[in-house]
């Protein structure tokens, strides 16, 4: 295991750094192949699944095989960051069904994601799944409680948990002992460079993100800004 090229400390700890972490070690021995690699798919070939299936790609060991998607536009644009070997498909299922991918990353339209993850699971997939999780909090409860009762891997890409600026964060906040003193609010803000959109008198592109704060790679978001409670 030494000698190879990515072990499962370089791997998940390149992917922690990321906020994608999810292979754990006791996944680690079924998910790597017979030429130490991770075989992906992508299901929902847009904007924020091709953005985040580069991240994972950043890993060596790592490929995507199969692009999934409804617009052959989108599978298109896939092929040409997961390379010409990857075949596509427009039917998800075609993906679970096939043995050689051992985990998927999901980045449809948020109806889709509750349906998707109970079908990986029941197919034996580790999954990444874009936020949000699901489409409604029963649907939520649901999710949680299949994903506990499998055997699965699944990881939400939830960067505010897991970012290294957030958690940098966190520690300014729980490292400050005098209570008077320690901060109990925060403000977020992403700078956007879409062009279409005219910048402000003060540099700042205009723009809004979803409820939680996170931008989405299908919203020309320019400046997404959040206040919550840590």
């Amino acid at each position: 295991m030494a000698k190879n090229s990515m072990n499962r400390r370089h791997f998940i700890a390149g992917m922690g750094a990321t906020g994608l972490g999810f292979l754990t070690a006791r996944s680690w021995s079924r998910v790597l192949g017979a030429n130490d690699r991770i075989a992906m798919a992508l299901i929902g070939s847009g904007g924020r699944g091709r953005g985040v299936m580069r991240i994972f790609l950043k890993n060596p060991g790592v490929e995507f095989s199969t692009i999934c998607d409804v617009y052959e536009a989108n599978i298109a644009e896939g092929i040409k960051i997961a390379g010409e070997h990857a075949k596509s498909t427009y039917e998800y299922s075609e993906v679970l069904d096939n043995k050689e991918i051992q985990a998927v990353l999901i980045a449809t339209p948020d109806h889709w994601h509750g349906p998707m993850l109970f079908d990986g699971m029941k197919a034996g997939k580790d999954i990444y799944l874009e936020k949000p999780m699901s489409y409604s909090i029963k649907e939520g409860v649901k999710m949680v409680k299949a994903v506990r009762e499998s055997k699965q891997i699944v990881q939400i890409g939830m960067q505010r948990r897991s970012s290294p600026a957030v958690q940098a964060a966190k520690k300014i906040v729980t490292g400050t002992r005098d209570r008077s003193r320690r901060p109990s609010t925060f403000r977020g803000s992403w700078i956007g460079t879409d062009s279409r959109r005219p910048a402000s008198t003060n540099g700042l592109r205009t723009g809004s993100g979803s409820a939680s704060g996170e931008t989405s790679g299908t919203i020309p978001a320019g400046t997404a800004r959040t206040r919550g409670r840590i």
